[in-house]
């Protein structure tokens, strides 16, 4: 019985929108390849609380690949300690997961909220003037990275 999964690729281009796809395979790992031609041949998952996941191409950085600041951001909503480390190159795809670890399709509340920080990270770069991929961009971005952390926690919250 084939498996139907719908999911959420988060180009690096910030001032790209997200692109939705489907995907059928008949199990778990024939899905992840799949999804992995998305992001690169090497990836890894980055769990974003109990309802979803990141998967990113692990050697993006490696190979200078577009930092991916809107899905770094999400991470750092998730992970507050996974910025200062890493971050995120290269596109990535959001996809969700279930009470026992099951892919599933993106929640709409992720979807939701990776608009959110999109919309705001495209307004700091133009506060400042900032062109994609350059310094000034990646300074606008850790500028303001705390604050769409205390907007992610808070709207979880429900405060």
């Amino acid at each position: 019985m084939s498996t139907v999964l719908k999911y959420v690729v988060i180009p690096a281009d910030i001032n790209q929108g997200e692109r939705k796809k489907v995907c059928c395979a008949e199990e778990t790992t024939l899905l992840m390849a799949a999804m992995s031609k998305d992001v690169g041949r090497t990836t890894k998952q980055i769990m974003l609380g109990n309802s979803g996941c990141l998967l990113v191409n692990a050697e993006g950085p490696l190979l200078q690949l577009h930092v991916n600041t809107a899905a770094s951001v999400l991470a750092e909503a998730y992970i507050p300690e996974f910025i200062g480390p890493e971050v995120i190159a290269g596109d990535a795809v959001l996809m969700g997961v279930g009470e026992r670890g099951e892919l599933q399709d993106v929640p709409a509340s992720l979807i939701d909220e990776l608009r959110l920080y999109r919309d705001l990270i495209r307004k700091a770069a133009g506060l400042t003037g900032a062109k994609y991929g350059s310094s000034a961009q990646r300074e606008a971005f850790d500028a303001f990275g705390e604050l769409l952390r205390v907007v992610a926690t808070t709207q979880r919250s429900g405060q």
